[in-house]
């Protein structure tokens, strides 16, 4: 099995493919499948929430100490309620960005994930991230967060024109098993199998992570 690392670089990387192409310089300010956000608005939230983040952490100083929050303990904290002020913060600023354009927002996204290819490729198995609200992780756990996030939103842009999702079957397994374990970290096993088995019997949205 591919390590986060190589499967974050090759999964924002056909995404940036994607965002290259006619179709979705075509559809770049027209509505995408998420509500109040535009084509443009999904891709380059997709560089922000994946190159442009790791970047950013991998600029600061590794944190002390040996904690290990996994990474399906820190998607869970995130407000599933997508009208959060952290979610509304996200598509606003999404939109506000992608002015630049396509094909000036496919070469950013290049340009970053080149430089977190190479900084991914440097960096020691041991590395270690402070992330959001001051949560120390190993810096590989905190990838798998970043693929979920790399792997949702190439497939919202590939929905919103139309086309096929260029995501590796080894990318999806990573990223199935994340939201599942969240799933069942807020709902228990329980109701994870009623949804999955018995839905009539599973309470409402026990599947839905974002």
């Amino acid at each position: 099995m591919p390590e986060p690392r190589e499967l974050l670089v090759e999964t924002v990387g056909a995404a940036i493919e994607l965002m290259a192409t006619a179709s979705v310089a075509q559809h770049w300010d027209s509505p995408s499948v998420l509500p109040e956000m535009t084509v443009g608005a999904v891709a380059v939230h997709l560089v922000n929430a994946t190159c442009q983040t790791v970047n950013a952490y991998l600029d600061a100083e590794p944190p002390p100490g040996d904690r290990a929050l996994a990474a399906h303990r820190l998607i869970a904290g995130v407000p599933a309620d997508l009208s959060a002020d952290v979610h509304e913060r996200v598509r606003s600023g999404s939109v506000d960005q992608a002015a630049m354009g396509a094909k000036d927002a496919a070469a950013w996204g290049a340009e970053s994930l080149a430089q977190l290819e190479q900084r991914l490729r440097r960096a020691s198995p041991e590395r270690r991230v402070r992330v959001m609200a001051g949560i120390d992780m190993q810096l590989d756990e905190f990838l798998v967060t970043r693929l979920v996030e790399a792997a949702i939103h190439l497939d919202d842009l590939a929905s919103s024109v139309k086309l096929e999702t260029p995501l590796s079957p080894a990318a999806t397994r990573v990223v199935v098993d994340c939201l599942v374990t969240v799933a069942r970290h807020r709902h228990g096993d329980l109701e994870v199998m009623r949804a999955m088995s018995r839905p009539d019997r599973a309470s409402a949205y026990v599947v839905r992570v974002f």
